[in-house]
């Protein structure tokens, strides 16, 4: 019950506030309208019942928003424009298909589905920037930190010591079949030998969550050849590569988000969307909240 007051009295404060101000929050010296939190939903309209976590959670989206696309024009100086955003709705990479993939009769506007677009398109952007400063330019990566980029279809055989590994390498070497010695002595029961493969049949993976190490060997090993071994997860491991996705230059300078590792990405897009947030001129109504200083969001009033 006190829940239920609590979510009808924020809309209600919200609506009441419209003879003074229509300001809810301001980032950066911006301010963010009610008319902007309302275009997001139909069902802000004329509906007292919206629930105040919605309200919160939608206005937080908007002050994030907001700080990482000033972030981005004065970092890098870059301006998003209509015509981009079209596209990106129109044809949504598949990397942020969820983000559009939506259920006949969802509570979202296009407005919603434009900010959506909005937030993917600067990822991209930002993404892109700090991979190729990182590696030190996209020629680099690909010569020095191919498995950032490099997809490989996989078998391996993983045993206990060096020592084995050395014998199982003898062994291919001389020319018996890779999956007839896995399946003799790989303690990896679950797969003696065979192609790698995700749940949906997927072989051709990134293999930077094993280990930088053997995500590189899996990177740059000829396919049809053993290599190895390599240690991981306190087992030595001989791989065969059956088939490898790479992009050329041009292709990962071209689209660089269709080829780096997600891993990747988010491990270079977090810290930094993080520290723009936190260093944004925030403010938020006392009829909403107040920004949390120890987080990112909108904490509830009175808290």
């Amino acid at each position: 019950m006190v829940r239920r007051l609590i979510a009808v009295l924020v809309v209600a404060l919200l609506a009441a506030s419209c003879s003074t101000s229509d300001r809810l929050a301001t980032v950066n010296g911006d301010d963010i309208t009610k008319e902007d939190l309302f275009s997001l939903r139909p069902s802000y309209e004329g509906d007292e019942s919206v629930d105040s976590e919605t309200v919160r959670s939608d206005l937080t989206l908007l002050i994030i928003l907001e700080a990482v696309v000033d972030a981005v024009a004065e970092q890098y100086g870059y301006e998003i424009t209509d015509a981009a955003i079209d596209e990106r709705v129109a044809s949504p990479p598949e990397r942020y298909a969820q983000l559009f993939d939506l259920d006949e009769g969802a509570d979202v506007t296009d407005d919603a589905v434009r900010a959506s677009a909005v937030q993917s398109i600067l990822r991209d952007v930002i993404v892109a920037e700090l991979a190729e400063a990182d590696a030190g330019s996209w020629e680099k990566m690909l010569a020095e930190r191919p498995e950032n980029v490099t997809r490989t279809c996989l078998r391996h055989i993983s045993v206990a010591t060096e020592e084995e590994a050395g014998d199982v390498m003898a062994r291919l070497e001389a020319g018996e079949d890779f999956v007839t010695v896995a399946a003799e002595v790989s303690t990896d029961t679950t797969n003696f030998g065979e192609v790698l493969a995700t749940a949906e049949g997927d072989c051709l993976v990134f293999y930077t969550m094993v280990s930088t190490e053997f995500a590189n060997l899996a990177a740059t090993a000829p396919i049809g050849e053993p290599v190895g071994p390599i240690e991981a997860y306190d087992e030595y491991n001989i791989l065969l590569v059956e088939e490898k996705l790479a992009p050329t230059l041009a292709e990962l300078e071209a689209v660089p988000l269709e080829w780096l590792d997600p891993t990747l990405a988010s491990a270079l897009y977090t810290p930094w969307f993080n520290d723009v947030v936190r260093a944004a001129d925030i403010e938020v109504s006392a009829t909403v909240g107040r920004w949390s200083e120890d987080g990112i969001g909108i904490a509830p009033p009175g808290e």
